[in-house]
C-alpha cells in the first residue's frame, strides 16, 4: 500500500472527520485544494494527512502549515 494516503479534517468544535483511506496523492492534493481554498475552509480547523502506516505526513491549521510541534512553518 505504498504511496496510500487517508485524510482527516477537525471542525471548530474538535470532532474528527475522515475524507478518505487509503487513496492516491492525487486525491489528497485535490481534497487539500477544497478544503483550505473553498467555501467549506470556514469550518475547517486542522487537517492531517498521514500514509499507509499511519505516519503524519502534513498537518495543517488554520490553513497554515505546522511542524511536529505545531510552530508554523514558513512558506
Amino acid at each position: 500500500m505504498s504511496g496510500m494516503y487517508s485524510l482527516y479534517w477537525y471542525d471548530p468544535s474538535g470532532n474528527q472527520h475522515t475524507e478518505f483511506q487509503h487513496r492516491p496523492f492525487s486525491s489528497v492534493k485535490s481534497a487539500l485544494e477544497r478544503l483550505v481554498h473553498g467555501p467549506g475552509a470556514v469550518v475547517v480547523k486542522e487537517i492531517k494527512v498521514t500514509d499507509a502506516l499511519d505516519f503524519l505526513c502534513l498537518h495543517i491549521i488554520d490553513g497554515q502549515p505546522v511542524d511536529e510541534n505545531g510552530h508554523p512553518i514558513p512558506r
